[in-house]
Order: C-alpha cells, then structure tokens, then sequence
C-alpha cells in the first residue's frame, strides 16, 4: 500500500511533486545581530539563486532583522530592520544553503 497526498489545481493537473531534489551550490553561516555581507557563486546556466536559512539557535532573544538580497551570483545580507518580507529573517545564528533554482 502507497502512502501520500495529492492535490490539483482548478484546471485539474497534479500540482504536488513531492520532495524534489536540490541543488546546493554553496553554504554560508550567519552569526547573531549580523546585518550585512556578500557572498559569491557560481550559478548555473537556466538557473537563478535563492537561499535557505537553517536556525542554530531556537533562542530568538534578538530584535535585529536582516534581509537576503540576491542579484546574479551575489547574495547579499542587508539590514532588516523593519521589513518583514519573504526575504527577511529574524537576525539569528543562523546556516544557509544556497540552491540553484531553475527558471
């Protein structure tokens, strides 16, 4: 017996394709309170970057916000402070995957 989930969209095509492979192109940590840094990769052809934040610490005493500004193979640590978009992040200790994302 197979166990899972399925879900379609209005048009009725499956739109669940379960867990998909990644592909990591690099790493970075982040300490507590860091609000800037560039960090550089390769990114390959058809492909654009995004970035993965991994929580080291599940404290959360810090008030600071940083925000993940990726342009080309540059991903860039900006000052968050008041934002709270999908492309922000508590300033945390934190690990982060860099993916290459096809487009």
């Amino acid at each position: 017996m197979a166990w899972g989930i399925q879900t379609w969209d209005a048009n009725g095509n499956a739109n669940n394709y379960g867990i998909n492979p990644v592909n990591v192109v690099g790493t970075f940590r982040l300490n507590k309170n860091q609000i800037t840094g560039d960090y550089k990769f390769t990114v390959p052809l058809g492909c654009k970057l995004d970035v993965m934040p991994v929580s080291l610490n599940f404290a959360f005493d810090t008030t600071a916000r940083r925000r993940f500004v990726i342009s080309g193979g540059t991903v860039s640590v900006k000052d968050g402070a008041g934002y709270y978009g999908v492309d922000a992040d508590q300033a945390s200790e934190v690990f982060c995957l860099v993916i290459a994302v096809r487009v």
